[in-house]
């Protein structure tokens, strides 16, 4: 059976993560949620560049190295199977450009936990991405691409 295949990456400062509200557009994968960039591979495209290439594209970031943080099939997604990595953020987030989505901002785990995530641009909490992935991978991240504040 052939499955959806994407790549995620989750830029850390310290024991936050940088996230993103997506767009509440139809035919994407949940709408108006909290989650991270990322997107689907491209024709014959590794996950590790589809990871770097959705970063630089959807805020203008190229870190300077990804780590592997594990591949997981979200069932509660119609199966795809996902490659998520995190790298090191080393700039200011105000320094980004966010060109999709609604709003991103570094986040904690206790907003991860909450449910629900509020955007300063939007004014309002919005839900995250529901999937026990969300955590298990910001705690990876945390753990892998993460420093003592």
């Amino acid at each position: 059976m052939s499955y959806k295949r994407s790549a995620v990456v989750l830029p850390v400062a310290g024991r936050r993560v940088l996230m993103q509200l997506r767009d509440q557009r139809r035919g994407i994968l949940a709408p108006g949620c909290w989650g991270y960039f990322g997107g689907s591979l491209g024709e014959g495209e590794s996950p590790r560049a589809a990871a770097a290439r959705e970063l630089y594209e959807e805020i203008g970031y190229a870190p300077k190295k990804l780590r592997r943080l594990g591949q997981e099939r979200l069932r509660d997604f119609k199966g795809i199977l996902v490659a998520a990595y995190c790298c090191e953020l080393d700039v200011p987030p105000e320094s980004l450009r966010l060109t999709e989505g609604m709003d991103f901002g570094l986040k904690s785990i206790v907003e991860v936990r909450a449910g629900k995530i509020y955007s300063e641009r939007l004014k309002g909490y919005f839900p995250i991405v529901p999937s026990g992935f969300i955590e298990r991978m910001f705690r990876a991240a945390v753990a892998r691409c993460g420093s003592v504040d």
